[in-house]
């Protein structure tokens, strides 16, 4: 039996234009914490996914720490981008569904290990 691929691996992502700027929030540097790089990477995987907990995974980074990090003073800028990020994210996840609806989508049936329809 072969696992899913999750469905925010095989889309495209959001185009880079598309991801709000932001200043990054201001914070004491540790290698593995919320760099300048990995917040940027967590607003780009919150566009592309529309889930704070997948975009969080996405930077190794907890959903918790996200929420913190968005709390913490001088994340004004941050906080702004976030929402963005999430309104792409939720109108991208919309659209897929739209699309899924109308044109439905193919899934494969397998009985004993043999493929019978789709």
């Amino acid at each position: 039996m072969t696992r899913r691929k999750d469905p925010s691996e095989t889309r495209t992502p959001v185009p880079a234009e598309d991801i709000p700027a932001f200043d990054t929030v201001p914070v004491k540097y540790r290698h593995d914490g919320w760099t300048p790089a990995r917040q940027k990477a967590f607003i780009g995987a919150l566009a592309d996914t529309g889930c704070v907990s997948r975009a969080a995974r996405y930077v190794n980074m907890s959903p918790e720490g996200a929420y913190y990090l968005r709390r913490r003073p001088g994340s004004e800028s941050f906080r702004r981008a976030w929402e963005a990020a999430l309104d792409l994210g939720v109108q991208r996840l919309k659209d897929i569904a739209y699309e899924r609806a109308i044109d439905g989508q193919l899934s494969p049936v397998f009985v004993a290990g043999k493929l019978k329809g789709f």
